[in-house]
Parts: structure tokens; sequence; C-alpha cells
């Protein structure tokens, strides 16, 4: 032991043969090794003693097994969850048809909905996005989307989001998960529609001003303003 593994090492070793010894039992313990070239590995070590009933002497048996990857991969989940569980964006995993396998903390902070894990995304807020079926559909097949949406909670607040939606890759095939992200842009879609009305809008009577009518006479000769046959235009020199 001492010539395998020299040093403070070698020691811990050893001590842990002679704990074996005084118990007499199954002992297990996890430890550091540092190679030459200063990297290290972790093993978890499991030892016993040996009763040679013919020979009537007892044998230290060890078995070490390298865990340096299995932890590392620990310690990386965990990470991961930390990082879930503390986002300030509400975080979502969702199956291909919009059901909700796990949420963080603030996801159900943001909707007030107590438990979410099992229900339909859209039973739990109401998306206002076009054909959401088929928006997860092409998310499941790797296609990222991203956009403003406004979404209706169940009490009849509006509120303004950041979605990003895409897919998880660590996983192929049909069981794709999908992975939702919610970005509350609430005020900041309030406070630019506040400005923007104070820009198209007199200040004193409320009224719309020369801004208000030229922005929608553009509209009207684009079309934005949906199908129009023609109009008429009225100056009045008050």
């Amino acid at each position: 032991m001492w010539k395998i593994f020299p040093g403070d090492e070698g020691q811990s070793l050893a001590r842990s043969e002679q704990a074996a010894f005084a118990l007499k039992d199954t002992t297990e313990e996890e430890h550091l090794q540092i190679l030459n070239d200063g990297k290290s590995r972790l093993h978890a070590v499991k030892r016993c003693v040996f009763d040679d009933s013919v020979a009537g002497d007892q044998y230290p048996v060890g078995v070490s097994r390298d865990i340096t990857q299995q932890r590392q991969h620990e310690e990386r989940l965990s990470l991961l969850a930390s990082v879930f569980n503390n986002a300030a964006e509400g975080v979502a995993i969702l199956s291909r048809d919009g059901q909700i396998a796990e949420a963080n903390p603030r996801l159900v902070e943001m909707f007030d909905s107590g438990a979410l894990d099992g229900r339909l995304l859209n039973s739990v807020v109401e998306l206002n996005i076009g054909d959401f079926t088929n928006v997860l559909a092409c998310v499941a097949m790797g296609e990222p989307w991203s956009g403003k949406i406004k979404a209706t909670h169940a009490d009849g607040r509006h509120c303004w989001y950041w979605l990003s939606l895409s897919s998880n890759n660590a996983n192929s095939g049909s069981g794709n998960e999908i992975i939702a992200m919610f970005s509350d842009v609430t005020q900041l879609e309030n406070s630019q529609r506040q400005l923007r009305r104070q820009t198209l809008h007199d200040s004193l009577t409320g009224l719309p001003n020369r801004g208000f009518y030229r922005s929608y006479l553009e509209d009207l000769i684009k079309g934005k303003s949906g199908p129009c046959n023609g109009f008429s235009i009225c100056f009045m020199d008050l």
C-alpha cells in the first residue's frame, strides 16, 4: 500500500484498512487520488475482511471503482437544477402536445396557478398564438420559435411575454421535449404603448394629432388597416 500510494494517500488507505479490521464489517469510502500529471481521480472503495479458515489468517479485500465522471455529471446536473429553480424567467419543460412535465418556481409565480405539472400550457394561460399545435410540432422537429405574445390569465389579466421555444436535443426521435422560457415584458410594453400614445395624441385634449393622422393615412395607403374600397381626405382650416 505504501509503495503503490505514497505519502498521505497511502497513509489514508492504510487507516481505512485498519478500520475495516476493527469493525469486521464492510466499509465504503471515497478517495481522491492525485496523479503524476497533477490531475485528480475520485474512487469509490468498498472493503471487507476475508477470514481464511484453513490458514487462520485475515486478509483485507478491496474493490475500487473510478467515479470521477459520475461525480462530475452529478455536479453538472446539480448546477443545472440550481439554474432552473432560481432563474428570473419562467421555464417549463413541455411534451410535444404542450403538456407541462416540469415548471420552475418563477413560472408558477407568473401564472399563480398552483401546481402546473401535468397540465396543458394552453389550459393554464390563454396564449395569443395562431396555431399553437403546429408551432409545437415545428419546434419539436428542431425549428426554434420566439416572439412577443399577449397572454390572458384565468383572472382576466392581460400580460405580455417574450416566449422562446426550443427542442431538447438530448433525446432524438419523436420523444423530444420542448423547453419554453417566459420573460415578463408587460411593464416595458405598457411603457412603449404609453409613449406611443403621447406621441400620437394632443397632450391637452387627448385627441389624435397630425402624427397620428399621417401614420393612419400611411396604413390606409399600404393596406395595413384591412380591406379598403377607397377613401377621401378632407382638410378643414381652423
